[in-house]
């Protein structure tokens, strides 16, 4: 169900809601063994017969026609998956969402697109500024090749309530399509642990980018919206416009995924 709850400081977040979509999109540490499985997401990208989009994410434009029920938000459709939640990231000031998370036990996956140039990708040169940055404020970064391409692995500072600070464990995944990119941040267990990660990165290369025609800055956000009724859903990659209609619980092909709208 829609709950609107404000935003807190970052410093006050505990390490199970950590915000990671105020890191701009800009060293490296050592690495400590995560395992670069992920049996969900290594067989969809087997099945593109290499890493990367080829097995999703996808492009409005090649989306496959799978039946799968994807939630429209505006620049991305997103699947559902069981007992899933996905919370609405919204920027109070601007009134705008500006993140979309989906939530599976204590794992989450927070997803945002961006503008991107023509003829190159950014994802290399993204996971190089965001580690310079995790480094500079006193986290770790480690860039590796994981389930679904290179990602980077890394332990970003947060104050405790007591006082001092603890190393949270987080993964960013990204891919980059025709001028856009998709970045993905997984935080909790399934930053660490395979089995936890596979759902949420099927999630993640099930997703639907849509860039639409308008120019947009490389780096510039897509824009999101909320859905506009239950009904607000694709089951392929064909157009759909928004439907009015009162915001209320959605429920995506019986999975009793639910969307949460976080201030």
């Amino acid at each position: 169900m829609f709950r609107r709850r404000k935003d807190r400081d970052p410093e006050g977040v505990p390490a199970d809601e950590l915000d990671t979509h105020d890191h701009d999109l800009t060293g490296s540490g050592p690495g400590d063994g995560l395992d670069d499985g992920g049996e969900l997401a290594a067989e969809a990208v087997a099945a593109g017969g290499e890493l990367g989009r080829p097995a999703g994410p996808w492009d409005v434009q090649d989306a496959p026609d799978d039946e799968q029920v994807r939630l429209d938000l505006g620049s991305l459709r997103i699947p559902g998956a069981p007992g899933m939640e996905l919370q609405v990231n919204m920027d109070e000031a601007a009134g705008s969402v500006v993140a979309v998370t989906a939530v599976l036990g204590e794992s989450t996956l927070q997803l945002q697109a961006f503008a991107a140039p023509r003829r190159e990708g950014i994802w290399a040169e993204v996971r190089r500024e965001l580690a310079a940055e995790i480094t500079k404020d006193g986290g770790l970064a480690d860039p590796e090749e994981g389930p679904v391409g290179p990602s980077l692995r890394a332990k970003i500072p947060f104050p405790q309530p007591g006082g001092g600070s603890a190393l949270a464990p987080v993964r960013f995944i990204g891919c980059d399509g025709p001028r856009w990119f998709l970045r993905g941040v997984l935080t909790g267990p399934a930053a660490l642990d395979t089995d936890a990660a596979g759902p949420l990165l099927a999630v993640f290369t099930g997703t639907v980018v849509v860039r639409g025609p308008e120019a947009a800055a490389p780096r510039e956000a897509l824009p999101l919206r909320l859905p506009t009724a239950a009904g607000d859903t694709v089951a392929d990659g064909g157009e759909q416009p928004p439907s009015p209609g009162q915001r209320e619980p959605l429920d995506l092909g019986g999975t009793g995924q639910q969307i949460t709208e976080i201030r």
